[in-house]
């Protein structure tokens, strides 16, 4: 969906997206996954079947494990590319039919991306030349995306597909590292152009920076789906989250909790964002529904967390489509894995305004700059609004 909206199809499938995060609150329950062996457990990456993919400590926290949890399966240790007795292993992502990706420890003792299926083997993607590689996401189709030192000694953006790693090279700098892919092989992540380091938009032939006049200083993409992008950047000495639309060229900045920094960890392809901020005091798991008028919300206090036993939701690292969450929490003064396997509930009026906002899209002619500012949230956007995109 990279271009201008068709008008019928963009506003049911936005509708249709949205509709899933609409249900009362008496039907939500938050998912303790606990941990295998009673240390700390993250969970990164989660799917529309209900899947989690992450890692937990073991051996009394020597080994790191990379896992792949079901409600009808528990969790399944997906070793290492060192053997059963590997000591280290992350999955970061998961896609639909189920295939994990992340990084494991190989038996000479380097760090190399990793694909994980149906037959139940992990699988060695290799590197660009270099002796280490990361894949950080995956496409429904197949397609990881990452990051490998090339042959220079340099890491490098990749992408794997038909069985080959490709660099995708940088912004001209020596660093780049892709973290997220859409369902059309859009990817997106973070590119050094030689005196910072640039959120960047891939397309297949080009990467471009993707933010543009938008912010200066640092910034990265964290993640990618239909046409939103979401990250950080720096803005003096703060970090916030963005929800960039590179369709129409939109950049929101999320704003905080209330503190200075804030980051965007996962989008889905109506625009719902989450991540963590800072409230001033403490970080914490946020959700944020671009359609709604509450801005960034706290997401312990949407889902009424305190009162299934939860101190506080800290972290949110993936959410689908569907409206499924995963990310980590305090719990009985220790961290643990949440998931929420029911839709988040939207703001009622969320399906409307939608509709509006797809229709007001549909009519856009002009090129024009508009800034308007949420004191409550520290929130600001700056359009760009372009004929023929």
């Amino acid at each position: 969906m990279y271009g201008s909206l068709r008008a019928a199809g963009a506003i049911a499938a936005a509708v249709s997206l949205l509709a899933g995060f609409v249900m009362p609150a008496s039907a939500r329950q938050i998912i303790d996954l606990g941990s295998p062996d009673l240390f700390p457990i993250y969970g990164y990456g989660i799917n529309s079947s209900r899947e989690i993919a992450g890692s937990y400590t073991a051996n009394n926290g020597n080994d790191t494990k990379a896992f792949r949890w079901s409600s009808a399966t528990g969790f399944t240790d997906l070793g290492s590319l060192s053997g059963p007795s590997g000591n280290y292993s992350v999955a970061y992502a998961i896609n639909s039919g189920g295939i994990v990706v992340g990084e494991s420890v190989t038996p000479s003792g380097d760090r190399h991306a990793f694909r994980y299926g149906g037959s139940g083997v992990m699988e060695d993607l290799g590197t660009l030349g270099g002796t280490t590689s990361t894949a950080y996401a995956i496409s429904d189709s197949g397609i990881i995306v990452g990051s490998s030192q090339n042959n220079l000694g340099s890491t490098e953006a990749f992408v794997y597909s038909n069985a080959i790693m490709n660099g995708i090279g940088t912004l001209g700098g020596d660093f780049s590292e892709a973290r997220g892919v859409n369902a059309n092989g859009v990817i997106v992540g973070t590119a050094s152009n030689g005196l910072e380091n640039r959120a960047f938009l891939y397309t297949g032939s080009t990467m471009t920076d993707l933010l543009g006049q938008a912010t200066v200083g640092n910034s990265s993409a964290n993640a990618v789906a239909g046409n939103f992008v979401v990250g950080q950047f720096a803005d003096g000495t703060d970090e916030r989250a963005y929800l960039f639309d590179f369709g129409t060229a939109t950049f929101t900045d999320l704003g905080t909790l209330g503190g200075q920094n804030s980051v965007a960890r996962a989008v889905t392809a109506s625009g719902i964002v989450v991540g963590q901020a800072d409230d001033g005091v403490e970080q914490r798991a946020f959700i944020y529904d671009r359609t709604g008028a509450g801005g960034m919300e706290d997401l312990t206090t949407v889902l009424s967390a305190q009162s299934s036993g939860w101190t506080m939701l800290t972290d949110v690292y993936g959410v689908t489509d569907q409206g499924y969450l995963v990310g980590s929490g305090i719990r009985n003064g220790e961290t643990h894995v949440f998931a929420v396997l029911q839709p988040v509930p939207a703001p009622p009026a969320a399906v409307s305004l939608i509709i509006g906002a797809g229709t007001a899209v549909l009519g856009y002619g002009t090129r024009r700059l508009r800034r308007a500012r949420n004191m409550k949230n520290k929130r600001h956007e700056d359009r760009w609004d372009t004929i023929g995109r």
